[in-house]
């Protein structure tokens, strides 16, 4: 745990804000280690028929769901005000986070037997 990128020894979160935050960059790093030390093939690699999640398809789809939350609804870069506030976007990603990880876990064992994290 010690070597652990996700916990940060001897930090303390204050507020909310910062502890969803926190939960949001440990999720995504989760995310990253799943798909670390894969090459092109490794990280296409569907799991198994008539499914077609592979550990790209993932990242993809969470860098979408990013894009949609943070910059179209957060930032409001091409949609019309909304009543949406900050806490749910957070709370959203985090369990679409938690979720895919789990999914993420599942495929990174099947590729190479890599189970943790």
């Amino acid at each position: 745990m010690a070597q652990d990128p996700r916990f940060a020894a001897g930090v303390e979160l204050e507020g909310e804000r910062a502890t969803l935050l926190d939960y949001l960059r440990a999720y995504r790093l989760t995310m990253e280690m799943k798909c670390a030390d894969l090459d092109a093939a490794q990280l296409a690699r569907r799991s198994v028929p008539p499914s077609t999640m592979s550990l790209l398809g993932l990242v993809r789809h969470m860098a979408d769901v990013e894009r949609n939350w943070f910059r179209r609804v957060m930032a409001q870069a091409d949609a019309p005000r909304t009543s949406i506030a900050q806490r749910e976007v957070l709370v959203h990603m985090i369990e679409e986070y938690a979720r895919h990880c789990g999914h993420a876990d599942l495929l990174r064992e099947r590729i190479d037997g890599r189970v943790g994290q």
